[in-house]
């Protein structure tokens, strides 16, 4: 971002985390857990949902309202550890971008943005380069009401 759209960006944030309205963490789990929100597609609870993105059982013990506010309005401004994103050129002219899930002398296994595993011969790879971009979608408060925004950010801050 240039620094005229970080800024509004920001300022969108820091609106948010003073206008949310107060959640309930029983919806929230619903959000979580919803085929709009998709969020245990990706991550897990509790042993719950998927390992594309970083275990949120324990979230709430390091990360606060705003924190996680800005993981999910901007997922690509903080990449977790253990969790990037990296893509995959093939000699065929075909991409596929995902996190490193596995790789032995045969093949590259990514985790890719749908949960599943995708398998690539390494004889079929021309480059492996990081991604500068999360495989979390950008925009996902778009898809939330407010409530269900804040409910969602309830629940996170509860997982202790």
């Amino acid at each position: 971002m240039d620094g005229g759209a970080s800024g509004i960006a920001y300022g969108r944030l820091a609106s948010l985390v003073e206008d949310l309205p107060e959640g309930n963490f029983l919806a929230g789990k619903r959000v979580f857990e919803s085929q709009q929100a998709l969020c245990s597609v990706c991550h897990r609870v509790d042993g719950k949902g998927g390992q594309v993105g970083p275990d949120l059982s324990t979230i709430g013990r390091i990360r606060g309202k705003r924190d996680l506010l800005e993981s999910i309005l901007f997922p690509s401004a903080t990449l977790s550890r253990d969790f990037e994103a990296y893509s995959i050129d093939m000699t065929d002219g075909e991409s596929q971008t995902g996190v490193l899930h596995s790789d032995n002398s045969e093949a590259v296994n990514l985790a890719i943005a749908n949960g599943q595993i995708q398998s690539i011969p390494r004889d079929r790879i021309k480059a492996i380069r990081p991604s500068a971009l999360s495989l979390m979608p950008q925009g996902l408060d778009q898809v939330m009401t407010r409530k269900q925004l804040a409910d969602l950010i309830t629940y996170l801050e509860r997982l202790k």
